[in-house]
């Protein structure tokens, strides 16, 4: 079976490595005013899901730790949207058992996913992780007890 096929064929849920379909930065930054009041930077990571740099004020460059992270994920008719909500749901419930997670940051509205219909794009907004990157590739992330308690 080919990793990159798109699993809804096979009645699978998300696949693990779906191409990426292209979404207007402009459009984002239009959704991210609009219901979180925020300024969008770089687009840090374009695949299933682009990820974005997000700040209180806008930026004359990218230079500055960013504030916020925002996914936005091409999605046909919002069929994940359900699938996000619960695991934003699992976030908020590990965040208020003590443990350090990026929570979602809630729009205006209150709501942490929101459905853009007419472009098919899912949207949350998160916190910005302190510290460094962690290499998945390596493991080490799985071994190293300074990270897990991390």
């Amino acid at each position: 079976s080919d990793p990159t096929e798109s699993t809804h064929s096979r009645g699978g849920g998300m696949p693990l490595f779906e191409r990426s379909i292209p979404v207007s930065r402009e459009h984002v930054q239009r959704l991210l005013t609009e219901h979180w009041g925020l300024h969008l930077g770089k687009c840090i990571k374009d695949s299933q899901n682009h990820t974005f740099t997000a700040y209180n004020e806008p930026q004359e460059n990218d230079d500055h730790t960013p504030q916020y992270a925002v996914r936005v994920t091409p999605d046909q008719g919002n069929a994940q949207a359900q699938r996000f909500r619960d695991e934003l749901a699992l976030i908020d419930f590990v965040a208020k058992s003590g443990v350090g997670v990026c929570e979602a940051v809630p729009a205006r509205d209150g709501a942490v996913v929101i459905c853009d219909t007419e472009h098919n794009l899912t949207v949350s907004v998160f916190h910005w992780a302190r510290g460094e990157a962690v290499d998945f590739m390596k493991l080490e992330w799985l071994r190293n007890p300074a990270i897990i308690k991390a």
